[in-house]
């Protein structure tokens, strides 16, 4: 099984890593792994404020590049817009959140799946949060973002994306970053509002991250002096940290798919 990881150098033939030194890269759920040019290694180096090296998993790895490319490379976001976040308190769409607030967006709405997580939302930056589960979410939603969402960046579609197509305004974007509504292989219903993408000239995109690896380092620096200076929190919700044995794993991901954790989940193995 494939996954980002951060591990220590124990042998090494390139004269970029020695043994002892610290890297992220795509290494899988092992204890050891080989590792070569195409699994995007890249060093670990100290983080500002003391950050752990987790974090080159989350803010500073692929979560924080998703958030940082899908907002500016996709959404193509502009100061004073409007922007909507689903999974607002997962690992991306937390750090979504806090860079739209940092790229000048003057309202920023999340969507969580609890009031606590709702709240947490909020301390993040955003000026509402709305919570997915409520009796009551779809006229919520309607009363907080009328009128004033022009990007809706998407880490669950589904039932909640048609709402959001319905609540666009005229021209507005659609990051599609994930897809949490089927990954049990459920679908749902089909979507009543996408004649909105017609009628309100709405532009829909995907992408993957990897596409922008090579840009990685200034979306980095970018983050890096936001922390710095509080614009971008990560403190201990901003993580899950799972400490066990690799036999463990499964057991621990699958709390992504019952909303268990905020933050970037991570497992630590013993």
């Amino acid at each position: 099984m494939k996954s980002l990881g951060v591990g220590e150098v124990v042998e090494s033939t390139s004269s970029a890593f020695k043994p002892g030194d610290h890297i992220s890269g795509v290494m899988g759920w092992a204890e050891y792994a080989v590792l070569g040019e195409q699994d995007f290694i890249v060093p670990v180096k100290p983080l500002p404020n003391g950050l752990d090296e987790t974090h080159y998993l989350g803010a500073f790895g692929l979560t924080g590049l998703t958030a940082y490319f899908g907002l500016v490379k996709i959404a193509e976001i502009k100061e004073g817009e409007g922007v909507l976040v689903s999974g607002a308190a997962g690992a991306t769409g937390s750090m979504v959140v806090q860079l739209a607030k940092v790229f000048g967006c003057k309202y920023v709405v999340g969507i969580a799946g609890t009031e606590e997580k709702c709240r947490w939302v909020e301390s993040l930056g955003a000026d509402r949060c709305v919570n997915y589960k409520s009796p009551s979410f779809v006229q919520d939603l309607q009363d907080v973002t009328r009128g004033r969402i022009d990007v809706y960046f998407d880490n669950v579609g589904g039932a909640v994306l048609d709402e959001a197509l319905g609540i666009l305004n005229i021209h507005g974007r659609v990051v599609a970053c994930g897809f949490i509504a089927g990954y049990n292989g459920d679908n749902g219903p089909p979507l009543r509002n996408w004649w909105n993408v017609v009628c309100m000239k709405l532009r829909f995109e995907g992408f993957v991250v990897l596409k922008y690896y090579n840009e990685a380092d200034k979306a980095i620096e970018v983050i890096a002096k936001a922390v710095v200076e509080g614009k971008v929190q990560l403190e201990e919700k901003s993580e899950t940290i799972i400490k066990g044995g690799l036999e463990d794993v499964p057991k621990v991901w699958m709390r992504l798919f019952e909303g268990a954790n905020t933050g970037k989940l991570v497992t630590t193995l013993q």
